[in-house]
């Protein structure tokens, strides 16, 4: 009997291996959800929207805001973060996971021309966007989705929401950015 050639026993063990790679690699992780029973409500009135956020997110309304527009933001940061600079105004931090969700009063933007709106959602796509058009409680959103960043462009409502995160790449702190614009809805 005579056995299989080496080098054929090498490009098999090589193939399976290449296979078992790829196979782990593209298996999604798969993250358990987020428990958002004990989040709190941010809501707005006069603009008919209501968002959740955790407990221990920091909102800002706009008498504290210093951005034009901005009607209010979250700022959360991981307990894990460490701070290097106690300015209470622009606290920073190095080896941060940081969620920012600004949400703006976008008029103007909707004032432009319809072509002028369309050249900037296609540079926002030329710059690795992907776009999507979802209803949320009937209102329709244009979202731009990034590897860290999230645009929602909301015309009826004249809303425009900017979402980042800035991680050492847990999932965790993009998936708790998700939960946040998940949680949206219009009335």
């Amino acid at each position: 009997m005579r056995l299989p050639d080496k080098k054929i026993i090498v490009a098999v063990l090589l193939l399976v291996i290449i296979v078992l790679f790829y196979v782990i690699k593209l298996t999604p992780t798969v993250l358990p959800s987020i428990d958002t029973d004990d989040w709190l409500v941010y809501q707005n009135k006069e603009h008919g929207f209501q968002i959740l956020y955790p407990p221990d997110a920091k909102i800002s309304e706009p008498y504290k805001i210093l951005r034009n527009n901005e009607l209010f933001s979250i700022a959360w940061v991981s307990p894990s973060s460490v701070m290097v600079s106690a300015e209470p105004m622009l606290p920073s931090y190095s080896s941060s996971d940081i969620i920012n969700i600004g949400v703006y009063d976008a008029e103007e933007f909707f004032q432009r021309s319809e072509e002028e709106q369309v050249d900037f959602y296609q540079a926002l796509e030329k710059q690795g966007f992907t776009k999507k058009e979802i209803v949320i409680g009937g209102v329709k959103v244009l979202q731009f989705t990034g590897k860290t960043e999230v645009r929602m462009y909301i015309a009826e409502r004249k809303l425009i929401i900017e979402a980042y995160a800035t991680s050492t790449y847990d999932d965790t702190v993009l998936q708790r950015m998700n939960t946040i614009l998940d949680s949206l809805t219009f009335n």
